[in-house]
């Protein structure tokens, strides 16, 4: 059996045992609520007093609910999850004996044990050991506070109950019903069952939030660590391709090697997702080891993972990890050879060209550092740009206006007659390539001139070309191309139909157009992700770490 098969059966053998968990625990719930078999609990009876088998009832109910909340962390493949589903069970096979000798139950609980200890090694997830603690200190402070809540309310609250209370009384009351033993008493008024309830609420937020505590995903907690860094560094010199290569060093981004230091994976978490921007950079033949290396550490952490915006040289490598692909769009690549201002096809970027330039604007190329008065400027242009576009800074696929990355970036000004700076960008060298060069911010002023950004591209590429770059990367246009041949998947059918009509929130037709006049040679870019049910988990987990942004809390704050 090869090892892609047996992934695949041990991810469905874990689907199987974690809807069966859920199943047992309905099953507990339902059989506590139910009243027992008379045959069967007259024989425990006089052996076992109430205050036992009322208790074995309701902790059984408590179990369920457990269960269903656990098998939500056996899916994601936690250690902490099993542990927890074993104690349990085990449990529980003791609570159905007790509560009416029911063995159908227990034998089910049982029977789902065994299953559980023959798959322990597929449970090896990590969980996130701060939130661990934090549950234990939840759970400690909460015991702590009930027990003084309930005390405090059993000693004073004297005609709500069918005795008064001592001091000691109310402590012993308060503990049975906190460790889900029979009450001592029971309340007379409407307010004494209000406070009996609240008790009980208490102890069930309680358990379920220290549940989600102990199976929550691993946290990332973003620390810059400058040896990583330079590991990376020193990687991406050596064999990083594209400018996605120079993003990967940008603040936001953790680091993965592969058990030999030669291939870096940058990511960043968001929503329990592992974004992944661009291939692993590194020697070829390694790379389909790193992404499987890099898959199995995030089952450890309980992260799926997607890899965005990656070429297609290592499409085969992606789907033997057994990952999907789909087409995200494609970047415009001018060959500077080849490009030319001559001929009718060119007739608009020309016109446009001549136009800015009877304007007599200009452009230049400010080699770093930048002086200080320059990058103020640069910062008033770019703050004005943000203001007009309703848009903040994106810095895990593109770069952000920082004084340091700026100051140290070949930057294109393009100026008008008077000699005031009315656009920017900064150019990109793509790697080790000595061939390619691109951008990552472009900003203007408001109210420029049409035509601006046609004079500015064609500004770039005599520039690049005189330095003896033979391609221009446009950048990505998102969305095309995407979902135009009749094979295409149901995912990419639905996203050619966003990129045809929904250009009200982005101008992704605007935008492919404005750089096809350009000619260039499309190169597609891919989406990797683990499943077509995570795939919109996974576009909320780009938009989040683009946006550095939870949406949903921005939705809220939105609407």
């Amino acid at each position: 059996m090869s090892y892609s098969i047996k992934k695949h059966n041990s991810r469905w053998t874990v689907e199987i045992i974690s809807v069966l968990t859920a199943f047992v625990g309905i099953i507990n719930v339902f059989s506590a609520i139910r009243p027992a078999l008379a045959d069967r609990l007259s024989l425990i009876v006089p052996y076992l007093p109430n205050v036992i088998l009322n208790g074995a009832r309701l902790a059984t109910v408590i179990f369920g609910f457990s269960l269903i909340v656990i098998s939500i962390g056996l899916r994601n493949h936690k250690k902490a999850a099993w542990l927890l589903a074993m104690v349990v069970l085990i449990v529980s096979i003791v609570l159905h004996l007790i509560k009416g000798l029911d063995y159908e139950e227990a034998s089910i609980s049982l029977v789902l044990v065994l299953i559980l200890w023959s798959q322990r090694f597929n449970f090896q997830a990590e969980s996130d050991n701060p939130s661990v603690w934090q549950g234990l200190r939840a759970a400690l402070l909460s015991l702590a506070l009930t027990l003084g809540y309930g005390t405090l309310g059993f000693y004073l609250l004297d005609r709500q109950f069918t005795i008064n209370f001592s001091f000691w009384q109310s402590i012993k009351q308060t503990l049975s019903m906190f460790l889900s033993f029979e009450p001592v008493v029971m309340p007379v008024t409407r307010f004494g069952r209000y406070f009996f309830d609240s008790v009980y609420s208490i102890a069930t937020i309680t358990m379920i939030y220290v549940l989600f505590m102990f199976l929550r995903p691993v946290l990332l907690k973003h620390s810059r660590d400058l040896s990583k860094y330079n590991i990376a560094k020193k990687i991406i010199d050596k064999y990083g391709r594209t400018n996605l290569s120079t993003f990967l060093l940008f603040e936001g981004k953790e680091y993965f090697f592969d058990s030999t230091s030669s291939v870096v994976i940058g990511y960043t978490v968001r929503g329990g997702i592992a974004v992944v921007l661009g291939d692993p950079v590194g020697p070829k033949v390694k790379i389909i080891e790193a992404i499987n290396q890099f898959k199995q550490y995030c089952q450890k952490k309980s992260w799926q993972v997607c890899f965005y915006q990656v070429m297609p040289d290592h499409l085969d490598d992606y789907q033997k990890a057994e990952f999907k692909i789909i087409k995200v769009g494609s970047e415009a690549i001018v060959d500077l050879n080849l490009f030319s201002l001559e001929g009718a096809d060119n007739k608009n970027i020309r016109n446009a060209f001549n136009k800015i330039d009877n304007l007599h604007f200009t452009h230049q190329v400010c080699e770093p550092p930048l002086d200080d008065r320059l990058l103020r400027e640069l910062e008033e242009i770019s703050d004005e740009w943000l203001a007009i576009k309703h848009t903040v800074e994106r810095s895990f696929s593109l770069g952000k206006f920082h004084y340091d990355y700026i100051k140290n970036s070949s930057i294109l000004v393009l100026k008008n007659s008077t000699g005031e700076i009315v656009a920017f960008t900064n150019i990109v060298r793509e790697g080790v390539s000595q061939e390619r060069v691109s951008i990552d911010l472009m900003r203007h002023r408001n109210g420029i001139e049409n035509g601006v950004m046609e004079y500015l591209f064609i500004s770039l590429f005599s520039w690049a070309k005189k330095n003896g770059y033979k391609y221009f990367n446009m950048g990505l246009s998102p969305l095309a191309g995407t979902g135009i041949n009749k094979d295409d998947s149901i995912a990419e059918k639905a996203i050619n139909f966003i990129y045809k009509n929904i250009n009200q929130f982005y101008n992704f037709k605007g935008l492919h157009g404005f750089k096809d006049k350009f000619h260039p040679i499309w190169s597609p870019r891919y989406l990797i992700y683990p499943s077509n049910l995570s795939l919109l988990k996974v576009a909320v987990a780009l938009i989040e770490a683009d946006s550095e942004k939870n949406i949903w809390t921005t939705l809220i704050k939105k609407y």
